[in-house]
């Protein structure tokens, strides 16, 4: 008896917290975590303010994507989904890592890689400014023909969040063939 009724408490925290699958183009979307806030220009900048103070690398998240903006457990998160311009084939993500590498390789805590999630080629950076961390990923299909830029910025003592969130975040693109 004691089973069935954990069963059924299981099942429905589970359709509870079910994660919110967001359309970012008609060529890529992803599955957000539960909570997951979008946020407007406003509230964004407001954000930033508030957790980051006036840096303003801080607001260079704004400018890239507007659009999609979203606030996750505390950490700032941007989407950039690219257009069909591919293809990225060949050498296009080591070629990407190498110019970043030498860009930040003097930045605290920089760190790349290339890896390979549900069939996408994956480049990830993390790296420390004076007030926040900044996780980035590259994220382009099995055929090369579509990709997904992000960002997630927050607090340095949130390095642990960040990283959980980025890995999640990875596991859940789902580009269209």
């Amino acid at each position: 008896m004691k089973k069935v009724i954990f069963l059924l408490i299981s099942i429905i925290y589970s359709l509870s917290s079910v994660a919110q699958q967001t359309s970012l183009n008609e060529m890529v979307s992803i599955q957000l975590p539960v909570g997951a806030k979008k946020l407007n220009n406003e509230q964004a900048m407001a954000f930033i303010n508030n957790k980051f103070g006036s840096d303003v690398a801080a607001s260079n998240i704004l400018k890239t994507n507007p659009e999609h903006v979203y606030l996750i457990n505390d950490i700032l998160v941007s989407f950039i989904p690219g257009t069909a311009g591919g293809p990225f084939g060949g050498d296009y993500l080591l070629n990407e890592k190498k110019g970043l590498d030498g860009l930040f390789k003097k930045t605290a805590g920089y760190t790349s890689q290339i890896k390979t999630v549900n069939n996408n080629q994956i480049l990830v950076c993390h790296y420390m400014t004076k007030s926040f961390g900044i996780y980035r990923f590259l994220s382009i299909n099995s055929t090369g023909t579509r990709s997904l830029n992000c960002r997630l910025q927050f607090d340095k003592a949130d390095i642990d969040k960040g990283a959980l969130l980025s890995d999640n975040l990875l596991q859940n693109i789902m580009f269209t063939k």
